[in-house]
């Protein structure tokens, strides 16, 4: 409920049978306007991720080892930037989408 508050959205359950996992996601979701110039988007509201190998993405594998091992504290990053710094270039983030495709910016509200 504090996320649906936040969010402005409605979550919904979503049930994996193979592999026995719940999450929940929304169709939609609309940040505060205090947070926009600071947050370009939320994972995990609406995408869903595909089925991974046993070996996942690069450096998942390594982060989750240091947090078994006590070395960090949880799994996660507390922005874009710090998980860009930690996995590397491959992160896809709407500035840089913009960048790519050369799109204006958001719109103001």
């Amino acid at each position: 409920a504090t996320w649906e508050r936040l969010l402005s959205t409605e979550l919904h359950v979503y049930n994996h049978p193979e592999r026995n996992e719940t999450i929940f996601r929304a169709e939609k979701y609309l940040l505060p306007e205090a947070l926009h110039d600071h947050v370009s988007g939320v994972l995990g509201v609406v995408d869903f991720e595909s089925v991974l190998p046993p070996k996942s993405l690069h450096g998942v594998d390594r982060e989750m080892d240091k947090v078994r091992a006590g070395l960090r504290e949880e799994l996660g990053w507390n922005s874009f930037s710090a998980l860009n710094e930690d996995l590397g270039p491959p992160l896809v983030s709407p500035p840089k989408l913009r960048q790519m495709y050369g799109l204006p910016p958001v719109a103001e509200r």
